[in-house]
């Protein structure tokens, strides 16, 4: 193929398709036979381009940047001594081709125009071609369709990589001649995400101070009632510089809404309904317009917000669309909004015999019997939703300051009607039109088929990568299987949600037992409670899954404390206090380690991921490259793979093992360990549990 400038101007010649068997035609759900144009899901056009074409990097439609600085896609200033670079564009021309055996028509199919109509290609010189204009860094699916159609077949000489199930597609990276460097630093692809649980952060105002303590003489566990973090604790870290140093860039906080008050019927250890909960979590909303008065006030949010902006730091809100709690106003006054509880003579709660969590009925099925689910196909739930939503982007603090969240992560997506979703991205383009606010799903499944459903063009930008956390946590982590077969995930894993898409690694979730627990292959209960562990080996361990992390496409995400290894069986044990000792940054002599109640293997895994983001941060590569495994290196014990982006090439060595991995090759040359900043040659050792990122 061959790249030209945005200009017209060629860079290099043709390259020749030679021929090659054909794969067989496609089988695949999104690639039938035939006439039928394919509609894959797409998601976040990773180059910053809206659906429309419309730029989504934080650029105006007109053309400006809002923070001042060059806009992707125009002349950079160059300050090399030959001058200003006129040729510098982050768009170029990519003409695909194909050798012709004898098809009567060609026609290029691809994630360029969301698999719509595709370009018809034109046979010259035994060969068919076609040209698209694509945007520097772009992953893109594309596959030749011949015949009318009847025929789909993948590029001969192409990558090729799974993109659900069996159904193969050809993909390409795009790599622009002369790209213009990175100077935006408001494009969410750059960002570190980090999620505080609010009442469980820092308590920042004991004045709010609310605790439910016991139902009718039942005590409430501390770990399942209110423990005093609010707004004011989570303002005062974000202003000490807390998040700024860790190298978080977003914060996903829990749902600040009213919550319900008093103590609620939950699971325990014994597999029934035998525990208490109160509301503290954020997902028993109950006024949907106003915010929970044990975390602060709808001033309070806007402040919070303020000072995160003012630290070059995004927050995004955790939104519960799925349902509210029965004594809110809105199921009150508005029954008809909701699902009735009773279907088919019994409850219809999730996960019950009459409707099961991956059956037909999970869209309108009860979490609890005291949690109504709202029911979407009625225009007025929708309505309400959808303004409330908007509300929150637009004006936290109620006072018309133009003060609101900078995106969203959505609640339970599998569990709403999906007209919620596309409607909600049209809201969202039509009333924040040029601005990208991120909207990130939790479909809690490793149904990648499932996941994909609602990423695309007019759905969700992504959702957290439940099948790759479950694949490190088990493979990494825990030690269970190999690293080939961790490599080969990683390897597939680029293409199911689309190139389009900006999805979000983790290890830890507020659902899980603490990731720290999975490296000591312990698995604790509800109220298991257990020890912080001491032992350095499980921290370390802890390290290498950051190490994936953090060298990874996406937006990584860090679940409050497990920077530290926080311990904790299942919920609610999870989500206990982050351990702040009170210091300030200053206080703990210029060491944020310092400001937190841990011991030395703690604290060397915080100062890791910390030089993690760092790495990630000053390299590109680690952000727009997407993993290439390296066969030859990689073993059952050691992972090696590389990310590279504009010319840049980053190196990933991960050994899991607890024993020295003597002899990894990864071709000659001298190289610095970003991690040490050491020299490394080509050929090194791993000992135990250790990593190296080679640049």
């Amino acid at each position: 193929m061959s790249l030209a400038l945005g200009g017209g101007c060629e860079t290099n010649d043709p390259i020749a398709y030679v021929d090659a068997d054909i794969s067989a035609m496609d089988g695949g759900v999104d690639r039938p036979t035939g006439d039928v144009s394919p509609r894959p899901d797409g998601g976040v056009d990773p180059d910053g381009l809206n659906r429309d074409g419309l730029n989504r990097d934080g650029l105006s439609r007109d053309g400006l940047n809002r923070d001042g600085q060059t806009p992707d896609g125009q002349i950079a200033p160059d300050t090399s001594p030959d001058g200003p670079n006129p040729t510098c564009s982050n768009t170029c021309d990519v003409t695909f081709e194909l050798a012709d055996s004898g098809e009567s028509d060609v026609i290029l199919m691809g994630e360029f125009d969301d698999w719509s109509t595709g370009i018809t290609m034109q046979k010259s010189g035994g060969r068919w071609t076609a040209t698209v204009s694509l945007r520097h860094g772009q992953l893109v699916q594309y596959k030749f369709a011949k015949n009318g159609k009847t025929q789909w077949v993948t590029d001969p000489i192409g990558k090729t990589c799974k993109e659900l199930g069996t159904n193969e597609n050809s993909y390409l990276h795009v790599e622009c001649p002369k790209p213009c460097a990175i100077t935006n630093s408001d494009d969410w692809r750059d960002g570190v995400l980090y999620f505080v649980m609010l009442d469980r952060f820092v308590n920042g105002d004991k004045t709010n101070d609310d605790p439910v303590k016991d139902r009718f003489g039942q005590p409430v566990r501390p770990i399942s009632d209110w423990n005093g973090g609010d707004l004011q604790g989570l303002i005062d870290k974000i202003k000490d510089g807390y998040f700024t140093r860790l190298g978080v860039n977003i914060l996903w906080i829990s749902n600040p809404i009213e919550a319900a008050d008093g103590a609620w019927d939950g699971w325990g250890d014994s597999g029934q309904k035998d525990e208490i909960y109160t509301g503290y979590h954020g997902y028993w909303p109950t006024d949907m317009n106003k915010v929970e008065p044990r975390l602060g006030t709808r001033l309070k949010l806007k402040e919070m917000i303020q000072e995160a902006h003012q630290k070059g730091i995004k927050v995004i809100m955790d939104y519960p669309m799925n349902h509210v709690h029965q004594d809110s106003p809105h199921f009150k006054n508005h029954a008809t909004w909701f699902w009735p509880l009773h279907l088919f003579g019994q409850d219809c709660i999730c996960g019950s015999s009459a409707c099961g969590w991956e059956s037909a009925q999970r869209e309108r099925c009860w979490f609890d019997p005291f949690l109504p689910d709202f029911n979407y196909t009625v225009p007025a739930a929708m309505t309400f939703s959808l303004n409330n939503l908007v509300s929150w982007a637009k004006d936290v603090g109620g006072d018309g300051s133009n003060v609101g969240f900078d995106g969203f992560r959505m609640d339970a997506v599998k569990h709403i009607d999906i007209s919620w979703v596309t409607s909600m991205r049209k809201r969202l383009e039509s009333e924040f039109p040029g601005k990208w606010l991120w909207t990130v799903g939790e479909t809690f499944t490793g149904d990648k088929a499932l996941i994909k459903a609602y990423v695309g063009p007019d759905k969700l930008d992504g959702q957290f990568d439940f099948p790759l956390h479950d694949e490190i946590r088990s493979k990494l982590i825990q030690r269970q299987g190999t690293m080939k077969n961790l490599g080969a995930f990683l390897q597939d894993n680029r293409c199911p949600y689309g190139g389009k898409s900006l999805m979000s690694p983790f290890l830890g979730n507020h659902d899980k037992q603490r990731v720290i627990h999975d490296a000591e292959n312990k698995f604790y209960k509800r109220f298991s409670f257990p020890a912080q562990p001491t032992a350095a080996e499980p921290y370390e361990r802890l390290a290498m899954g950051f190490t994936l992390l953090m060298t990874l496409p996406g937006v990584p995400l860090i679940y409050y404390g497990d920077e530290v290894g926080l311990a904790g069986g299942q919920d609610p044990d999870n989500r206990r206090m982050m351990p702040f000792n009170g210091k300030t940054y200053a206080q703990a002599g210029n060491d944020d380690a310092k400001t937190l109640s841990v011991n030395a293997a703690q604290e060397k895994l915080f100062k890791h991921i910390a030089k993690l983001t760092t790495i990630r941060h000053s390299n590109p590569a680690l952000r727009r490259g997407y993993p290439e495994v390296d066969w030859n290196a990689t073993t059952d014990q050691v992972l090696v793979y590389s990310m590279t982006f504009s010319g840049q090439t980053i190196i990933v060595a991960i050994n899991r093992s607890d024993s020295t991995q003597n002899t990894i090759n990864v071709g000659s040359g001298s190289y610095t360990d970003l991690l040490t900043n050491t020299s490394v040659s080509g050929s090194f050792s791993l000992p135990p549990r250790s990593a190296k990122i080679l640049k």
